[in-house]
């Protein structure tokens, strides 16, 4: 209906056009569709409603943006994620990158603590066996004399011969 007013408000309206109303007398559609207020027209569960109530504005509007969607469509003009749904992806990633840097880095000081243990570990074992070879060395006072041990050699070959020619 060109050059027609429509009515404003929420009670008794004949046709409405910038906001929602359950059931109206009908919807006022200008410019062929062309410029929608989001209030009405946004939520695809809204304008499915409308379209269900009213078929004969699918013959006034553009109804292609119906029929043929792309792949990914959020059902409200967008392709991909909502500016939301970004907001809370790049929240999860840096929540994600905090808790893998905070996990490598009670990693890290894991492996410190384990590597200070075997060293402290390595290093009992060592004087383990320094003190053994110690005990060892003081019981033969000849140990470290090459010519204490010679001589001790001699006198226990001497013995030997000796006790060999007594029998």
């Amino acid at each position: 209906m060109q050059g027609e007013k429509v009515a404003h408000g929420k009670k008794g309206a004949l046709a409405v056009e910038d906001f929602y109303m359950e059931k109206p007398m009908g919807y006022h559609v200008r410019d062929g569709g062309q410029s929608l207020s989001d209030k009405v027209w946004k939520d695809p569960k809204q304008r499915k409603k409308i379209f269900d109530y009213c078929p004969e504005i699918s013959m006034i509007m553009d109804m292609k943006l119906e029929r043929e969607r792309c792949d990914g469509d959020n059902k409200e003009g967008g392709i991909g994620p909502t500016d939301a749904e970004k907001e809370k992806a790049a929240e999860e990633a840096k929540k994600a990158a905090e808790e893998a840097a905070k996990a490598k880095a009670e990693e890290e000081e894991r492996r410190k603590k384990e590597g200070e243990e075997e060293k402290k570990k390595q290093e009992e074992e060592n004087k383990k066996k320094q003190e053994q070879a110690g005990d060892n060395d003081e019981d033969d006072p000849l140990a470290n004399d090459a010519d204490a041990k010679a001589k001790a050699m001699a006198a226990e070959a001497q013995a030997k011969a000796a006790s060999a020619n007594r029998i």
